[in-house]
Order: C-alpha cells, then sequence, then structure tokens
C-alpha cells in the first residue's frame, strides 16, 4: 500500500468520505452526500484493521521465504531491509529505548507510542518465521528480545559451529545441479560467516580451496591458474571462474554456422555411403553403372556432387533467411519511426 494507512484515512475523511469500522475489523467508507442527500457505501475493505489504520506499516506486500532452521543467513539479510524500511530497525537493536515512565500525560503519550512502535517491529519479525520455528521464540515482551534470542539460536560462535562451518567450506563442491554463480556465492557466504566468528582465512589458502571445489571438466583451468607464479586473490579468481563458466556455456549453443556446418558434415557422409554402394557389384558381379553416373552431378551452389543447383537444399535454407532477416530489419526501422 503506497504511504501510510494513516495517511490514506486522514485524505478520504475530507472531501465528504467517512471511514466506519464494523466486526472484525472490517473498514467502510461512506460518500456523506449521496443520492438524495443519504450515505452511499463506496466500498468495503476487508484486510484493512483499526491498527493498520492507526499508522502500523507491516511490509505485506513485500514477498521474502520465512526463517527456518537452514536459511537464517539469507532471511536475516531480508528482514532487516525490510525492518528499516518500516522505521523498526532502531527498536530491534536496542538503539530506541524505552523512555522512562515520569507519569505525565506527555510522557504517557510518548511512552504508548514506543510500546506500539515497538510491538510493530517484533509482529514484523514474527510474521516472517516459519511455524516450525515459532515455538522457540515464546514469551518475549519486546522485539529486541525477539531479535537477542534469535541470533542466540541460530549465530551461535561456539567451537561446534565453528567446526561445523569450516568443514563445510572444505568439502564443498560444485556439483552439475548449480552454476558458476550459484557455487561461487555459497563459497564465500561460509567465509563471511567464519569472518563474523573472526576467523580469518589467508587469500593463497582460499584460493587453492576454490579452486579444487570446481568439478573435473575445470582441470585444465585449475592447471593453468597453479602454474602462475602467484596465486591470484580469491576476488580475482571468482572473476576469472565466472568468465571461463560463461564462455564454455557459450561454446554449447549452437549458432546458425554451426548448424549449417552440421548439416554440410552429414550431408557429405551420406553421399560417401551411397558413392561407396553404387561401387558395389550387382548380383551379377558388374557394378551398377547408372547408380554411379547419378553421383556425378554438381551442385553450383554448395558445389556438392550429387544434385543440381535447382533442387538445393542449402540455397533455398539460404534464401529463407535471407528474407525473415529482411523482415526484421524491416520491423525494426518502422519501430523506430
Amino acid at each position: 500500500m503506497a504511504g501510510s494507512a494513516a495517511g490514506l484515512v486522514q485524505a478520504l475523511s475530507g472531501g465528504g468520505l467517512k471511514v466506519l469500522f464494523g466486526s472484525g475489523g472490517f473498514c467502510s467508507i461512506f460518500l456523506l452526500r449521496g443520492f438524495w442527500g443519504h450515505p452511499v457505501k463506496l466500498a468495503v475493505w476487508e484486510p484493512l484493521h483499526r491498527q493498520h489504520l492507526a499508522g502500523v506499516s507491516l511490509a505485506s506486500n513485500i514477498a521474502i521465504e520465512k526463517l527456518s532452521k537452514d536459511n537464517y543467513d539469507s532471511w536475516k539479510l531480508q528482514i532487516e531491509d525490510i525492518l528499516v524500511k518500516n522505521d523498526h530497525w532502531n527498536f530491534v537493536t536496542g538503539a530506541e529505548r524505552k523512555p522512562e515512565v515520569t507519569g505525565d500525560a506527555d510522557n504517557a503519550t510518548v511512552v504508548a507510542k514506543w510500546i506500539s512502535e515497538d510491538q510493530n517491529a517484533k509482529a514484523d519479525i514474527i510474521l516472517s518465521i516459519h511455524l516450525s520455528e515459532l515455538s522457540q521464540i515464546k514469551n518475549y515482551k519486546t522485539s529486541h528480545e525477539l531479535w537477542t534470542k534469535l541470533q542466540n539460536i541460530y549465530e551461535s560462535k561456539g567451537p561446534a559451529r565453528k567446526a561445523t562451518l569450516l568443514k563445510q567450506l572444505l568439502i564443498t563442491k560444485m556439483t552439475d545441479s548449480k552454476n558458476m554463480n550459484e557455487h561461487i556465492n555459497e563459497f564465500f557466504m561460509l567465509v563471511d560467516k567464519l569472518q563474523e566468528m573472526e576467523i580469518e582465512i589467508a587469500n593463497d589458502l582460499l584460493t587453492i580451496l576454490l579452486l579444487y571445489s570446481i568439478p573435473e571438466p575445470y582441470e585444465n583451468f585449475r592447471i593453468s591458474i597453479e602454474s602462475r607464479d602467484e596465486l591470484p586473490s580469491p576476488e580475482a579468481l571468482k572473476i576469472k571462474l565466472i568468465e571461463e563458466a560463461n564462455a564454455r556455456k557459450n561454446k554449447e549453443i549452437p549458432t546458425f554456422h554451426d548448424s549449417q556446418r552440421a548439416l554440410y558434415t552429414e550431408k557429405k557422409k551420406y553421399e560417401r555411403y551411397k558413392q561407396n554402394e553404387s561401387r558395389q557389384p550387382d548380383a551379377d558381379g558388374r557394378r551398377n553403372r547408372n547408380n554411379n553416373k547419378k553421383f556425378r552431378l554438381k551442385c553450383n551452389y554448395c558445389e556438392i556432387f550429387g544434385h543440381k543447383a535447382s533442387i538445393c537444399r542449402k540455397k533455398k535454407e539460404n534464401k529463407n533467411l535471407m528474407l525473415n532477416n529482411l523482415k526484421e530489419n524491416v520491423c525494426v526501422l518502422t519501430s523506430h519511426k
């Protein structure tokens, strides 16, 4: 929803419109001066609750993968951005502390506003957590307490966690189901996690680990890197690996010339087969001279024996290709006018 819901209500309340709440949080909008002076109901919004209209701006229109036991790192990046977008991040980190209660009216208003915003931040977090994980975060009153608990659960910095991440980094390999970008992202995500735990790995060691995490078809690439006087940095190697993978991928895509070359090769094989067949002796022990004469014709277009230019398949295909290219160029020129 563009803008805050509270601003929407304020805009609707002016200009002869009135917003009324019904049971279950339903919201109705009336035109006060309708037909014959009677109010006319314009719309009923089901998801618009009283708390949303008070200024709560949940990111319900932003879809992120809910927190599970396997995706904390990616979830954390996304939920942090959502909390920042909704002006709730300072409540979660504890930078925006709860005001002290003094008892006067102004202070009570400030405290109530802080509690409301903090509960909104807490709701943003809870609504982005999978049901299977909710049992671990019950009975936490503030968003900061909830966030701290999540960090303790999923960001453990104990020896077991460090050993697990190091082992994953050592044994991670690029599989057939992953492309190079996915593999590199997974590799450096493990490196980042270890750095967050204050475990620094030498660049040369990271380069070697990354080199030996790529599959066997990259053996020549690996040897060329190892034969250098100095190993590249992990970042430089990452770029070279992506470039190498893209170059190999482009080679796998057949071009028009590749198709023509393959067609020409197959045609030559077929012609040699027919020529050999025509030279074989027939039942009377004589060669089939009629078949031998058949393949002495040479096409003036493709210079291949066995047919005339008037029935040349390559000539017809090239003609169709030229016509299609001409049509595309005409369409492009027309669209730019």
